[in-house]
């Protein structure tokens, strides 16, 4: 093995090094915890004491996924889900995308989320018409802003080149007589 060789293995190693202490510092930098939901499809749920709901049968199911499970990634990508996305939206996602209504409370955070929220039918009959309307004032609307802007800065560069060509007519004029050009510039 050449020193060239050795001296790259080295390198490597020596980043290896680097990155596995670096995501061990940003570990513990981030505030890692256990999160704690609560899903229920009844917001009455959530009122319940635990008394009422045994009397009333209603059954608690108690499923724990820790932080540090496969299913969220590799480390680097569970420190990013820690630190910047949050396993609340991670939840919320899987939540709204399979069932699709309910709501689910977080214990740290001490919020509701509201689950059917965007899956709510629309409130009346949708008609070919409405959609079309609304097509319609969207790209009238479009159109006036693209008009209205193309105006402005034709009317803006036009303005501007006009004023430069009277500019350099009164500019050379006072060259050509000799008269003072502080009156041009500052007035």
């Amino acid at each position: 093995m050449t020193s060239s060789t050795s001296l790259r293995i080295f390198n490597y190693q020596a980043w290896i090094i680097f990155f596995r202490t670096l995501v061990k510092w940003f570990e513990k930098r981030s505030k890692s915890f256990e999160p704690t939901y609560l899903y229920g499809v009844e917001k009455g749920y959530f009122l319940l004491s635990e008394v009422a709901k045994n009397s009333h049968g209603v059954r608690t199911i108690n499923i724990t996924i820790s932080a540090r499970n496969p299913c969220f990634g590799n480390r680097w990508q569970q420190l990013l889900i820690n630190s910047i996305v949050g396993y609340d939206t991670i939840l919320t996602n899987s939540l709204v995308n399979s069932p699709g209504q309910g709501y689910l409370y977080n214990f740290q955070t001490k919020e509701l989320y509201d689950l059917s929220y965007g899956h709510e039918p629309p409130t009346g009959p949708t008609r070919f018409g409405d959609y079309f309307v609304t097509k319609c004032g969207v790209l009238l609307m479009s159109l006036f802003v693209f008009f209205t802007t193309t105006m402005s800065v034709s009317f803006t560069l036009r303005e501007t080149q006009s004023r430069m060509l009277r500019f350099t007519v009164q500019l050379q004029h006072h060259a050509r007589h000799q008269l003072p050009t502080f009156q041009l510039i500052f007035v």
